[in-house]
């Protein structure tokens, strides 16, 4: 791995981080159960459209590991937990890069890829550790399948709308380094 590599991949996790903090306290709908509506995998997903899938995974691995030192709530019950709520979801990000050619298609597929990957990720986790925690008249599963869309649905759609604008206006930003 080049040093401009390394160096690109800790500016992308810093940036993130800093998203993720930015997001998780200034939410104008509290989610009492964790999660948020935020962009804080855009970084993530513009470095791996930049230097490819593995170079995503890294990253993702790296910052999904380190998440708990961040000033935010992240809430975890045991370690495959935090694995499937934390981990799984920032590598799945690195899915965006599985198209080849960069055009507005390609990422609105790679987007819904990742974000698909995240949501199922979040899925789980819930279904397996907070399915307890749903509100009467709803089981662990439906409740995990509503609970964690009404997040993680708009951050996608945000991340997708904010990389096809880039592409559009200054795609140099989103091409291969």
């Amino acid at each position: 791995m080049k040093v401009l590599e390394l160096v690109e991949i800790a500016i992308m996790i810093a940036l993130t981080a800093v998203l993720e903090i930015v997001f998780s306290n200034t939410q104008f709908v509290l989610f009492p159960n964790g999660g948020s509506i935020s962009i804080s995998t855009l970084p993530i997903m513009v470095l791996t459209l930049r230097r490819g899938f593995k170079i995503g995974l890294i990253a993702g691995v790296v910052y999904g590991t380190f998440q708990f030192l961040l000033p935010v709530n992240v809430y975890y019950l045991q370690p495959v937990q935090y694995l499937f709520d934390y981990i799984v979801p920032f590598v799945a990000i690195a899915f965006i890069g599985v198209f080849k050619e960069l055009n507005v298609k390609n990422i609105i597929l790679g987007t819904s890829l990742a974000g698909g990957l995240k949501y199922l990720s979040h899925v789980i986790a819930g279904i397996a550790y907070w399915g307890e925690y749903a509100p009467e008249g709803f089981d662990a599963v439906t409740w995990s399948l509503y609970y964690n869309i009404t997040y993680v649905l708009p951050s996608v759609v945000l991340c997708a709308f904010i990389l096809v604008s880039i592409f559009k206006y200054n795609k140099t930003i989103l091409e291969k380094a």
